[in-house]
Protein backbone atom coordinates (compact mmCIF):
# COMPACT_ATOMS: atom_id res chain seq x y z
CA UNK A 1 0.00 0.00 0.00
CA UNK A 2 1.40 3.64 -1.00
CA UNK A 3 1.21 6.77 0.95
CA UNK A 4 -2.07 7.78 -1.48
CA UNK A 5 -3.31 4.76 -0.64
CA UNK A 6 -3.24 4.62 2.92
CA UNK A 7 -4.50 7.91 3.14
CA UNK A 8 -7.65 7.09 0.65
CA UNK A 9 -8.35 4.41 3.04
CA UNK A 10 -8.30 6.46 6.45
CA UNK A 11 -8.94 9.89 4.74
CA UNK A 12 -6.19 11.00 6.14
CA UNK A 13 -3.32 12.62 4.44
CA UNK A 14 -0.47 11.24 2.72
CA UNK A 15 1.88 13.04 4.94
CA UNK A 16 -0.09 12.13 8.25
CA UNK A 17 -0.11 8.02 6.79
CA UNK A 18 4.18 8.19 6.84
CA UNK A 19 4.17 10.16 10.18
CA UNK A 20 1.77 7.53 11.77
CA UNK A 21 3.67 4.94 10.29
CA UNK A 22 7.39 5.79 9.26
CA UNK A 23 10.59 4.99 10.71
CA UNK A 24 12.27 7.97 12.22
CA UNK A 25 16.08 7.74 10.70
CA UNK A 26 17.81 11.37 11.75
CA UNK A 27 20.28 11.53 14.43
CA UNK A 28 18.48 13.41 16.79
CA UNK A 29 15.40 11.57 16.50
CA UNK A 30 13.54 14.62 15.80
CA UNK A 31 11.36 13.05 13.44
CA UNK A 32 12.94 15.47 10.66
CA UNK A 33 13.09 12.58 8.11
CA UNK A 34 10.82 9.42 8.28
CA UNK A 35 11.18 6.37 6.02
CA UNK A 36 8.72 3.88 5.06
CA UNK A 37 10.22 0.72 2.96
CA UNK A 38 8.11 -0.49 0.98
CA UNK A 39 9.93 -3.15 -0.74
CA UNK A 40 13.20 -4.54 0.69
CA UNK A 41 15.97 -4.32 -1.14
CA UNK A 42 18.34 -7.49 -2.45
CA UNK A 43 21.42 -6.25 -0.92
CA UNK A 44 22.60 -5.19 2.76
CA UNK A 45 25.50 -2.48 0.91
CA UNK A 46 23.94 1.13 1.62
CA UNK A 47 25.64 3.72 -0.23
CA UNK A 48 28.47 6.15 1.71
CA UNK A 49 28.99 9.28 1.51
CA UNK A 50 30.64 11.34 -2.00
CA UNK A 51 28.81 7.89 -4.14
CA UNK A 52 27.41 8.62 -6.90
CA UNK A 53 23.54 7.76 -6.49
CA UNK A 54 20.72 7.03 -8.72
CA UNK A 55 16.98 7.43 -7.79
CA UNK A 56 13.62 7.76 -9.27
CA UNK A 57 11.42 9.81 -7.21
CA UNK A 58 8.35 11.78 -7.10
CA UNK A 59 7.86 15.33 -5.44
CA UNK A 60 4.52 16.05 -3.87
CA UNK A 61 3.02 18.73 -1.95
CA UNK A 62 1.32 18.12 1.20
CA UNK A 63 -2.23 18.18 -0.09
CA UNK A 64 -0.91 15.05 -2.51
CA UNK A 65 -0.63 17.40 -5.70
CA UNK A 66 2.59 16.35 -7.41
CA UNK A 67 5.18 18.91 -8.51
CA UNK A 68 8.14 16.85 -10.33
CA UNK A 69 8.61 13.29 -11.09
CA UNK A 70 12.07 11.67 -12.62
CA UNK A 71 9.85 9.09 -14.06
CA UNK A 72 7.95 11.90 -15.95
CA UNK A 73 11.34 12.40 -17.88
CA UNK A 74 11.97 8.51 -17.69
CA UNK A 75 15.77 9.31 -16.20
CA UNK A 76 16.61 8.90 -12.82
CA UNK A 77 18.22 11.78 -10.57
CA UNK A 78 21.98 11.82 -10.42
CA UNK A 79 24.10 13.19 -7.29
CA UNK A 80 26.75 12.61 -5.03
CA UNK A 81 25.84 11.91 -1.09
CA UNK A 82 26.77 14.32 1.33
CA UNK A 83 28.83 16.64 -0.95
CA UNK A 84 26.19 19.89 -0.25
CA UNK A 85 24.00 22.05 -2.33
CA UNK A 86 26.31 22.02 -5.13
CA UNK A 87 24.74 21.07 -8.84
CA UNK A 88 21.32 20.39 -9.64
CA UNK A 89 19.07 19.25 -7.62
CA UNK A 90 15.41 17.91 -8.02
CA UNK A 91 12.84 20.07 -6.88
CA UNK A 92 15.34 22.84 -6.20
CA UNK A 93 13.16 25.61 -5.79
CA UNK A 94 10.89 23.90 -2.89
CA UNK A 95 11.62 23.44 0.63
CA UNK A 96 10.24 19.92 0.89
CA UNK A 97 6.27 19.33 2.06
CA UNK A 98 4.94 16.69 4.10
CA UNK A 99 5.74 13.86 1.96
CA UNK A 100 8.63 13.23 -0.74
CA UNK A 101 7.98 10.24 -2.18
CA UNK A 102 10.23 8.08 -4.12
CA UNK A 103 7.94 6.50 -5.64
CA UNK A 104 6.21 5.52 -2.24
CA UNK A 105 8.92 3.68 -1.38
CA UNK A 106 11.04 5.86 0.69
CA UNK A 107 9.19 8.55 2.43
CA UNK A 108 11.18 11.86 3.62
CA UNK A 109 8.90 13.58 5.90
CA UNK A 110 9.42 17.39 6.96
CA UNK A 111 7.44 19.20 9.56
CA UNK A 112 6.46 22.42 7.81
CA UNK A 113 4.92 23.31 5.14
CA UNK A 114 6.26 23.51 1.18
CA UNK A 115 7.57 27.13 0.96
CA UNK A 116 9.42 28.62 -2.31
CA UNK A 117 13.01 29.21 -1.59
CA UNK A 118 15.92 30.86 -3.24
CA UNK A 119 18.01 28.33 -5.11
CA UNK A 120 20.78 28.77 -2.57
CA UNK A 121 18.65 27.26 0.22
CA UNK A 122 18.53 24.12 -1.35
CA UNK A 123 20.57 22.28 1.10
CA UNK A 124 17.98 22.00 3.43
CA UNK A 125 16.16 19.98 0.57
CA UNK A 126 19.48 17.71 0.42
CA UNK A 127 20.25 17.23 3.76
CA UNK A 128 16.91 15.13 3.70
CA UNK A 129 17.80 13.39 0.37
CA UNK A 130 20.88 12.50 1.81
CA UNK A 131 19.50 10.96 5.21
CA UNK A 132 17.16 8.97 3.02
CA UNK A 133 19.25 7.75 0.77
CA UNK A 134 22.01 7.10 3.11
CA UNK A 135 19.75 3.97 4.15
CA UNK A 136 18.24 2.77 1.62
CA UNK A 137 19.44 -0.96 -0.13
CA UNK A 138 20.40 -1.60 -3.69
CA UNK A 139 16.78 -2.83 -5.03
CA UNK A 140 14.77 -0.67 -3.04
CA UNK A 141 13.70 0.35 -6.42
CA UNK A 142 14.63 4.13 -5.83
CA UNK A 143 17.91 3.31 -5.34
CA UNK A 144 18.79 1.92 -8.79
CA UNK A 145 22.77 1.70 -8.19
CA UNK A 146 25.70 4.04 -6.36
CA UNK A 147 29.39 3.47 -6.57
CA UNK A 148 32.19 5.55 -5.32
CA UNK A 149 34.24 7.88 -6.80
CA UNK A 150 36.61 7.07 -9.33
CA UNK A 151 39.58 9.12 -8.29
CA UNK A 152 41.38 8.76 -11.66
CA UNK A 153 38.42 7.83 -13.98
CA UNK A 154 40.15 4.41 -14.72
CA UNK A 155 39.09 2.16 -12.10
CA UNK A 156 41.92 1.85 -9.93
CA UNK A 157 41.10 3.99 -7.25
CA UNK A 158 37.73 4.26 -5.93
CA UNK A 159 37.04 6.24 -2.88
CA UNK A 160 33.97 6.22 -0.78
CA UNK A 161 34.16 7.49 2.81
CA UNK A 162 32.70 5.92 5.57
CA UNK A 163 32.30 8.44 8.14
CA UNK A 164 32.49 12.34 7.53
CA UNK A 165 36.16 13.76 9.38
CA UNK A 166 35.58 16.93 11.00
CA UNK A 167 37.69 19.68 10.03
CA UNK A 168 38.87 21.04 6.15
CA UNK A 169 42.30 20.88 6.05
CA UNK A 170 43.34 18.62 3.39
CA UNK A 171 47.20 16.72 3.17
CA UNK A 172 49.48 18.28 0.96
CA UNK A 173 51.78 15.94 -1.32
CA UNK A 174 54.15 13.91 0.98
CA UNK A 175 52.54 14.84 3.78
CA UNK A 176 51.80 12.06 6.68
CA UNK A 177 48.20 11.04 7.11
CA UNK A 178 46.96 9.31 9.95
CA UNK A 179 44.07 7.64 11.21
CA UNK A 180 43.37 6.50 7.87
CA UNK A 181 41.88 2.79 6.47
CA UNK A 182 42.64 1.47 3.38
CA UNK A 183 40.58 -1.63 1.94
CA UNK A 184 41.16 -3.29 -1.10
CA UNK A 185 43.82 -4.79 -3.46
CA UNK A 186 47.06 -3.55 -4.68
CA UNK A 187 48.48 -4.39 -8.32
CA UNK A 188 51.28 -3.92 -9.74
Amino acid sequence: MTTDEGAKNSGGSPAAAVAERGEDITSRKDRGVLKIVKRLGNSEETPMIGDKVYVHYKGKLSNGKKFDSSHDRNEPFVFSLGKGASGSYPCQNVFFPHTLSLDNILQLVNVREAVMVPNEKKSQVIKAWDIGVATMKKGEIELLDFKGEDLFEDGGIIRRIKQKGEGYSNPNEGATVENCAFLGNFRI
